[in-house]
């Protein structure tokens, strides 16, 4: 889940740029804070100053209900449910 900053046009190029480094970084997506440790370092450099995005990054394993999860400027998430 991911949220860019600003509205119209910067903020869709913007969204673009950050979906199309998304799909750099495929071999991290079973790690959280890696894939979002490579993605705000390539960010970094292609955003203007000033414009950011935020992010929770999670795998689910399904399974064994386990969570594993990452956060980029995001609050923790609320988890809900018996154990």
């Amino acid at each position: 889940m991911l949220d860019v900053s600003g509205h119209g046009v910067g903020a869709a190029l913007n969204t673009f740029s950050l979906h199309a480094t998304m799909a750099r970084y495929d071999a991290n997506k079973e790690d959280p804070a890696d894939f979002l440790l490579n993605l705000n370092k390539s960010l970094a450099n292609i955003f203007p100053t000033g414009q950011f995005a935020t992010m929770f990054y999670g795998v689910l394993d399904c399974g064994s209900g386990k969570l594993i999860y990452a956060g980029a400027g995001a609050p923790p998430p609320f988890i809900v449910g018996a154990d």
